[in-house]
């Protein structure tokens, strides 16, 4: 588990007689302990276990969406060896086959990982090799699932023993020499020789806080067990011997015993506080859980280093299927995203190009009123300047024909057709004034020919005048010449 600056998460543990678990947050180096459970499940069935369990988590105010399994080491076969050979994928090839020989279940049935201990001359490799039936770890997995837990990881109970001792005791990381750790259980105990932060050598013991109480003769024969397995440790020639023993776990019933075991063994032993160097919620604090089990494993997957794992292909499949998928739909989503940015700064461009041109077309469409006002207020201008112009003509023209009028006649209309001809009308007092006037005005270059038109004489009080209109044919250069 990779935690982060603050993490909230629960490590569980079931081992057919108690379900652990341990409510953790904060960082590796400042973890806190939030909740402890302790549930008894012997011969339970699984809807209790739930249901007891779900009670234990509300009464604590637990609340958390990881889960961290540490398949219990009692129920797991733990084996430490050496090979002849240093290559990671050779060595995996060798542990597949060393796990099929340390244990009675077909291939299928079991769960198997190694951790590299150490790479010793020669071109040696130390490992641990860790194999569990997959029934132990289904069982654990299940009430996560129940509990409507997300997996991290199913680790092993070793590991974090030793994890959560080294965070306990901080001072032991910086020795160089080996010790032996005893995490003493209800009705089992961990021995583990470590060396150098890590396990050279385990071994679990039936033998229990229920014994020291219960069995006088307990505390000789834990002892023994401790003689033998470090026995069984010198044999294999590592020239690594323990210097003292550390018994922690449920320690707090035992402390009438530690100076009888340091007796019998010959080293310096030491009772240690699991929960030393935690920091504990008030709640935890006062927990009456801490004395039914050892929490000292589960507290240690918390903490530290882990590189065995337990979790079946088939989850790791899945997870791993769900981590693409959640990839394969961020992914999408991320195109989506663009894609609908593109849209929205093409629509953005589109609909400002339209605005655009609609802008146009309206100044075009006022414009183009503009332009046939302009046009027409043009004609209108041209049509008047043409008739001031043919104004100007005809008055020229009348101008110069009355010039040579005798003051005789006297004028009663003057018409003007453009282009075509000046029709004078008027009266006389002497008809020959009339035919001397037309005569006088075909030497002008403003018309053509004059034409008498009708004569005749009405009586106007007591004297005759004489009627008469005169005609002339104009030409428009003449009258342009003369404009």
């Amino acid at each position: 588990m990779k935690l982060g600056a603050q993490e909230n998460f629960i490590v569980l543990s079931a081992d057919g007689q108690w379900l652990k678990m341990v409510h953790l947050s904060g960082s590796k180096r400042a973890m806190a302990v939030q909740g402890l459970v302790s549930v008894p499940i012997q011969n339970l069935k699984h809807e209790d276990i739930i249901t007891k369990l779900k009670a234990e988590c509300d009464t604590r105010g637990i609340h958390a969406d990881r889960v961290l399994i540490a398949n219990p080491s009692r129920l797991t076969t733990a084996r430490l060896f050496a090979l002849p050979s240093t290559d990671p994928q050779e060595i995996k090839d060798i542990v597949q086959l060393q796990a099929e020989k340390h244990t009675p279940y077909a291939k299928e049935e079991i769960l198997t990982d190694f951790k590299i201990i150490e790479t010793q001359s020669g071109g040696m490799t130390r490992v641990m090799m860790v194999i569990s039936h997959q029934d132990v770890v289904h069982r654990s997995l299940r009430i996560a699932q129940d509990m409507g837990w997300s997996l991290d990881r199913v680790g092993f109970e070793l590991e974090g023993a030793v994890n959560g001792f080294k965070f306990a005791q901080s001072k032991l990381a910086k020795e160089k020499g080996a010790y032996l750790l005893a995490d003493i259980n209800d009705e089992s105990s961990d021995l583990v020789v470590v060396y150098q932060g890590m396990p050279y050598f385990h071994r679990t013991v039936n033998i229990g806080v229920n014994h020291f109480i219960q069995v006088a003769e307990s505390a000789g024969r834990f002892c023994g067990e401790i003689r033998r397995s470090l026995e069984a440790f010198e044999s294999e020639g590592l020239n690594i011997m323990p210097e003292k023993v550390f018994l922690t776990g449920m320690v707090s019933q035992i402390q009438e015993h530690a100076k009888f075991i340091g007796e019998q063994l010959g080293l310096s032993t030491q009772l240690v506080n699991p929960f030393e160097g935690w920091q504990l919620s008030k709640l935890a604090q006062n927990d009456a859980n801490q004395a039914t089990v050892s929490f000292v494993s589960l507290m240690g997957m918390g903490v530290g280093t882990h590189e065995i794992d337990l979790t079946p292909k088939s989850l790791k499949l899945h997870r791993t299927f769900e981590v693409r998928a959640k990839s394969l739909v961020a992914l999408g989503c991320q195109f989506m995203a663009v894609l609908l940015m593109v849209t929205c700064w093409l629509v953005g461009k589109s609909y400002q190009e339209e605005k655009y041109y609609d802008s146009l077309v309206a100044k075009q469409q006022a414009t183009s009123r503009e332009a046939d006002k302009l046009e027409l207020t043009l004609k209108q201008l041209e049509l008047i300047n043409g008739w001031m112009r043919d104004r100007g003509k005809i008055l020229t023209v009348f101008i110069e024909l009355n010039a040579v009028a005798p003051s005789a006649l006297t004028w009663d209309s003057f018409s003007y057709t453009r282009g075509k001809e000046v029709v004078l009308k008027g009266v006389s007092a002497e008809l020959p004034k009339v035919f001397d006037y037309v005569a006088s005005i075909e030497g002008l270059t403003v018309c053509g020919q004059p034409e008498a038109g009708r004569v005749s004489k009405r009586k106007e009080g007591d004297d005759f005048v004489t009627e008469f209109s005169v005609s002339c044919q104009m030409d428009p250069n003449l009258i342009e010449g003369n404009s």
